[in-house]
């Protein structure tokens, strides 16, 4: 980004104009039979729509150009209309829910569909966030993701894939980071890269305490400050081990 003092510095070398990275539109959509309003009371077998509100709003963070936000049912038909909408404006075209197994979990091979290219990815090495889709479009410059359902997994794929994309593809300014201690046990998921909640305590030494919780709660990521990664070929954290912690914004 370019401080005001960067610009100016521009002024002074008389240079009135430089190339700069446009920010990428784009389309977020939820998907599921279960998903209602936040002002509605959710009935038996329903859930209140996370994705589409916390996805919006890391973009709009970001700075990215949101088109529009849509929650749709598990109809094939209405989705795969939906992404071809999108992918005519959007840069980037981002679905959360549908991408597990079972027999509504129909994103692969919508997204499939609706790219030129196919699907790149069904299914990475992470926890959590192991189903999550990538795809992209080459005749309209489309980029597709399609996230779990699970409103924590489907955020924390989010700031590692497209956030973290956007960082790199802009020369953006380092994440803000923290080196902590721990000082218990924690699992790691052998065989995935896993990002492990940590809220921060202490003093003189800052100590990192997990902040166990299942990807379908929202509420741990919200009380957190932020995660450490462990990568795939670790087996846990010792107590006593330092980690380097990555801050939320």
């Amino acid at each position: 980004k370019l401080r005001p003092q960067d610009i100016g510095v521009l002024a002074a070398a008389g240079i009135a104009s430089v190339p700069v990275a446009v920010p990428w539109r784009i389309t977020v959509i939820s998907t599921g039979d279960e998903l209602v309003g936040p002002d509605e009371t959710p009935g038996p077998g329903q859930i209140r729509d996370i994705n589409s509100y916390t996805i919006a709003a890391r973009s709009a963070a970001e700075g990215f150009d949101v088109v529009r936000v849509i929650a749709l049912k598990d109809d094939g038909q209405a989705i795969e209309k939906t992404l071809e909408t999108a992918k005519k404006d959007s840069d980037v075209v981002v679905m959360s829910g549908g991408s597990s197994q079972g027999k509504k979990d129909m994103s692969a091979d919508l997204i499939a569909r609706a790219a030129d290219c196919g699907v790149l990815t069904h299914g990475i090495a992470a926890k959590p966030g192991k189903p999550t889709i990538t795809g992209y479009d080459r005749a309209s410059s489309t980029m597709f993701i399609g996230l779990p359902g699970h409103p924590a997994a489907a955020l924390m794929v989010y700031e590692q894939i497209l956030i973290s994309l956007w960082r790199l593809l802009t020369g953006a300014e380092e994440e803000l980071t923290v080196r902590a201690r721990v000082d218990t046990n924690i699992p790691a998921a052998p065989g995935r890269m896993t990002f492990q909640l940590v809220r921060l305590t202490g003093g003189d030494e800052i100590e990192a305490v997990p902040v166990f919780a299942r990807s379908g709660m929202i509420s741990p990521m919200s009380t957190s400050d932020g995660y450490f990664v462990m990568s795939e070929n670790m087996e846990g954290i010792r107590p006593g081990d330092m980690v380097t912690v990555h801050l939320w914004r």
